[in-house]
């Protein structure tokens, strides 16, 4: 029992050296924006590197805790370190974390879209980051969201009754009362978090380190353009010798594709609710050019 503990320290140990010494490639965004597919993808361009989508826990709940609760600096990254180098324990075995310390360059992937709160403080725990930002038109993110069901469930309540986790809201940042939160409609809601997520990815990201893509471009039907935009990730990536052609197969492949609620379109909501959906989302759709 003790040496298991000394042991089990020890790792620890090491592994808190490593995240310090790694590189950080990070995907964020609003969600509903293939960053699935982003696992599948940067497991082929790093396969010797930790590569996670929405690793457990997604932090988000540290996030509302920041926003929400005022929480420390200092207290939201000790938080996020104990999470991340438990996560490397679940998942690596001593064996394994060894070379990561004295003989690799370390890279650490992730691809969630809950972290856009507390990127600073997320970042600041790796020695270099780089960040991938990707970006979806709110006509088609509006539908896709308001059929997500995350609890996986089949059950579409992303901001709805039906929702059994805790949300951001326009109260949490001061541009609501909480009388005119509840007043709005899930897809009214929806379109608020597409904004603020987006206006927070999109001013504060930094310049050097990060690339903006769009979904659109990402998953086109011309392979030009999807082509064109995968380049530009390995560019960015610095990874000059892969064949954009090995991931024609994995581009193809959609994933979590669902539409239990029937709604397939924007314009199912125009008559009740388009005026404050464009208004709520009129900021960051044209700073994004949608």
């Amino acid at each position: 029992m003790f040496v298991t503990e000394i042991v089990k320290n020890i790792k620890l140990s090491l592994i808190r050296r490593v995240l310090r010494k790694t590189e950080l490639i990070l995907v964020v965004s609003t969600g509903r924006t293939g960053t699935k597919f982003f696992e599948s993808f940067l497991k082929k361009i790093f396969p010797k590197s930790p590569v996670f989508h929405e690793p457990k826990p997604d932090l988000f709940d540290i996030s509302i805790k920041k926003i929400r609760f005022g929480v420390s600096e200092e207290k939201l990254k000790n938080e996020i370190l104990f999470h991340r180098t438990q996560l490397f324990y679940d998942n690596y075995s001593f064996l394994e974390i060894i070379p990561l310390v004295f003989f690799r360059k370390s890279v650490y992937v992730e691809s969630n879209p809950f972290v856009f709160p507390i990127l600073n403080e997320f970042s600041s725990l790796f020695k270099n980051v780089k960040i991938i930002y990707v970006s979806r038109d709110f006509k088609t993110y509006s539908v896709s969201a308001y059929n997500m069901s995350p609890q996986g469930d089949g059950i579409s309540n992303f901001y709805g009754m039906a929702d059994r986790r805790e949300r951001l809201t326009a109260v949490d940042f001061g541009e609501m009362s909480k009388r005119q939160w509840d007043f709005l409609s899930r897809m009214e809601k929806i379109a608020w978090y597409w904004n603020k997520c987006n206006k927070i990815l999109y001013t504060e990201l930094p310049k050097k380190n990060s690339i903006h893509m769009k979904f659109e471009n990402l998953f086109s039907e011309d392979p030009l353009v999807q082509k064109s935009e995968l380049e530009r990730i390995m560019s960015f990536l610095e990874k000059y010798n892969i064949d954009v052609l090995e991931f024609d197969e994995l581009m193809n492949n959609k994933i979590n594709k669902s539409n239990p609620s029937g709604v397939d379109r924007i314009t199912n909501f125009e008559e009740k609710n388009s005026v404050l959906v464009f208004k709520l989302t009129d900021e960051m759709r044209k700073n994004l050019n949608y």
